[in-house]
């Protein structure tokens, strides 16, 4: 999965996660990224961070499933805008 901040890829993701999802339910996958600010300006970035500057998140990729032993890919697409803080 890709990160992309204020619409600069910032980060890959590429884990495997063993969850049990019941049927027809609703499920989160937490996703652990570590963003590169370098593309946006090392000064952008801090002044960010300390007034707290909101940024566009955008998660875009793929999630493999697997069930009974068929594996399936499940488009993702999601925008988030977030706030950091130091």
């Amino acid at each position: 999965m890709d990160v992309f901040l204020d619409g600069t890829k910032s980060a890959e993701v590429k884990h495997s996660l063993d969850v049990v999802v019941p049927s027809q339910s609703d499920f989160s996958v937490p996703i652990v990224a570590q963003l590169s600010l370098k593309e946006s300006g090392l000064l952008d970035a801090v002044v960010g961070f300390l007034g707290g500057k909101k940024y566009e998140v955008v998660f875009s990729g793929y999630i493999r499933i697997g069930v009974h032993g068929i594996t399936i890919k499940v488009p993702v697409s999601q925008k988030q805008e977030l706030k950091l803080n130091l």
